[in-house]
């Protein structure tokens, strides 16, 4: 693409970055006018010398004109060579037919404004070419009728007039033709574009019906994933509602600082929430588990691990409560742990009940101990007097020695009796009390 376009007005060039289908038409226009008007400059001046008339050397300036503007025209001087052309064979023109008068040079005249519509894209340019021709015609027409004229006896001046209009026509009818090209040409690049736009437009009406097919599909796949939607955002808030009634909750970041917490955590903590956010877990310790409890416990979650457990924590008035608690890592960018989502549920009555089911069996265990020494033994030494009584193996003498062996039985049974009764009392009266947490006293010793 030539960097100088070929201008629409009046000898003047734009630069554009892109030329037009119409200035690439009128660049084909101007070399083949050349072309022509080179060749027919050749052929009138052969046809001057064969027929004997002398001024045939005055015309050899057009080859040289119309050969200047088709170099130019190779070397992309778009513009140049127009104006060679056009203006160019204008001044030749003019130069012939005040040189050589009534030889029918002023038809080349006409041939120069006949020729301006095929070069000039703008009106104006046209307008302008027509009116100089006009003026140098209208000067000729004058000069000639107010100055004398001398034929040239070497000339045929009817014959030379003959051949400058079959020139001039021959010129004129090929601009005609290679315009009814450019017409026929313009015409069905025309119609193969309606053709086109035609297919374009049925792959349009086809396209946008399967489009509407479309919407109408995606439409429908929209309500149903609307119901969707709706139906699992009232589940989860349903969840949700079921964790802040039930459920402890909370989030934290990776150095276990509290982030958020749900209220049912609050009511068991004591704690409001602005207590408890930005603060550590640890605030909650109970001094239950030992360090290397929680060292586990860090070292699996933040390794990207579920953590399960049961914690005793301690609420801000000093009361204790067990959890079963799950720590979940949840991952976010390239997948690293960002923080931690805590679920626990109350264990604290599972747990009560269990360290009292303990302390009942260490106090069963106590009294059976109690009744198996202090009880058992005095009953054993009973029995065996009892027997030697039965048995007739007692003499007088020995029978007072019994009796009292006896009285020390009884006297050591009812001792007993009355530990193991101030025994269960005093645990009866601890467990009303709260002293559930004091040690169960160890067994006595033998007696």
């Amino acid at each position: 693409m030539p960097k100088n376009a070929v201008s629409s007005g009046f000898l003047s060039s734009e630069s554009k970055p892109a030329m037009s289908r119409w200035d690439e038409n009128q660049i084909t226009v101007i070399s083949r006018l050349g072309i022509i008007m080179l060749i027919a400059a050749f052929l009138f001046m052969i046809g001057l010398y064969i027929s004997g008339v002398n001024i045939w050397y005055r015309v050899v300036f057009a080859p040289i004109l119309y050969g200047s503007a088709l170099y130019a025209s190779h070397k992309k001087k778009h513009l140049l060579a127009r104006n060679l052309l056009l203006y160019g064979s204008l001044v030749l023109f003019t130069f012939l037919c005040f040189l050589n008068r009534r030889t029918g040079s002023e038809y080349f005249l006409f041939g120069v404004a006949c020729s301006s519509p095929m070069i000039f894209k703008g009106s104006r340019a046209m307008y302008v070419t027509f009116l100089l021709v006009g003026i140098v015609l209208l000067t000729y027409v004058v000069y000639d009728a107010v100055t004398p004229f001398t034929p040239n006896p070497t000339i045929n001046y009817p014959v030379l007039s003959t051949l400058c209009l079959i020139t001039m026509g021959s010129v004129l009818f090929y601009q005609i033709i290679l315009y009814r090209n450019l017409i026929s040409h313009y015409s069905q690049s025309l119609k193969d574009k309606n053709k086109q736009l035609d297919k374009t437009l049925d792959s349009k009406q086809v396209v946008e019906g399967e489009l509407q097919s479309k919407n109408r599909e995606l439409k429908t796949l929209t309500e149903q994933l609307n119901w969707i939607v709706r139906q699992k955002d009232s589940e989860l808030q349903a969840y949700l509602d079921a964790i802040n009634v039930n459920i402890y909750s909370s989030i934290n970041d990776l150095s276990g600082r509290f982030v958020k917490v749900n209220d049912p955590l609050l009511r068991a903590t004591g704690y409001t929430s602005d207590e408890l956010i930005g603060k550590s877990f640890r605030l909650l310790d109970s001094g239950h588990h030992p360090e290397s409890f929680y060292q586990k416990m860090e070292t699996s979650i933040k390794a990207g691990n579920t953590w399960r457990g049961e914690i005793k924590n301690r609420a801000k008035d000093g009361t204790f409560f067990w959890c079963d608690q799950v720590i979940i890592p949840i991952r976010g960018e390239e997948d690293k742990v960002s923080y931690f989502l805590i679920l626990a549920l109350s264990i604290t009555e599972r747990k009560n009940t269990e360290e009292a089911r303990e302390k009942t069996l260490k106090v069963l265990e106590t009294i059976a101990y109690q009744t198996s020494h202090k009880v058992r033994g005095p009953l054993a030494r009973i029995q065996g007097l009892v027997s030697l009584v039965q048995r007739d193996l007692v003499v007088g003498d020995e029978l007072k020695m019994i009796t009292e062996k006896l009285d020390i039985c009884a006297v050591e049974l009812n001792s007993a009796t009355s530990d193991l009764v101030n025994f269960v009392n005093d645990h009866q009266h601890r467990y009303t009390k709260g002293g559930e947490d004091e040690p169960a006293p160890a067994a006595p010793p033998l007696a």
